[in-house]
């Protein structure tokens, strides 16, 4: 994601499109969206956590519910707007911590062995992807999951296709690929660190 001022995927063209229509990212309905987050729930391969990082929040939807299984969640998101309906969304939740922050600058400062890369490697380009892939990995504890989800639809504004995101992070990831799933729009894959 370009967060430079002015570029197409600015911190201020997110908070921009939160202002109005939640789903203006994925051009989906409510229904697509709790689907995603059941099909990413059930992609899981652990009932619980210890550390889950989610970077790429958005209102915080998964986040709460990522709450029920892991002991701590950290999750960031570039939008000021996102950033203040999530910690709305997840305030009864005393296990999560949301920030106002990009993932390319900021990782938990605890390691996790949970990662859920959800609707945002298409607004990176595939070195960057790489890069920020890497970044995540080297946060992770022995034996800890890395999931990715996308969105199949192609965005106006999205640099990578979903199947580009996932192609970059099979074969760059310094992990070991555990299965994938593909629906009706959808995409998911998991990784572990061996």
């Amino acid at each position: 994601m370009d967060t430079q001022q002015g570029g197409t995927h600015s911190r201020d063209t997110f908070d921009g499109r939160y202002g109005g229509d939640l789903q203006f990212m994925r051009g989906t309905s409510p229904e697509h969206e709790r689907f995603r987050q059941q099909s990413t729930m059930g992609a899981l391969s652990r009932k619980a956590y210890t550390h889950a990082f989610e970077p790429g929040c958005s209102t915080g939807e998964l986040t709460a519910q990522l709450a029920r299984v892991c002991d701590w969640v950290s999750a960031t998101d570039v939008s000021q707007g996102a950033v203040a309906r999530a910690r709305v969304r997840c305030s009864h939740w005393r296990n999560v911590d949301i920030r106002c922050a990009d993932v390319r600058a900021h990782l938990p400062a605890e390691p996790v062995d949970l990662i859920v890369f959800s609707e945002m490697g298409q607004y990176f380009s595939a070195p960057e992807l790489v890069r920020v892939a890497y970044s995540l990995a080297s946060r992770m504890v022995q034996g800890g999951e890395f999931v990715a989800v996308h969105w199949l639809n192609r965005g106006p504004d999205q640099v990578l296709h979903a199947d580009a995101v996932h192609c970059q992070l099979l074969a760059y990831l310094p992990l070991r690929w555990l299965k994938g799933e593909r629906y009706v729009g959808l995409r998911i894959d998991s990784w572990r660190l061996e």
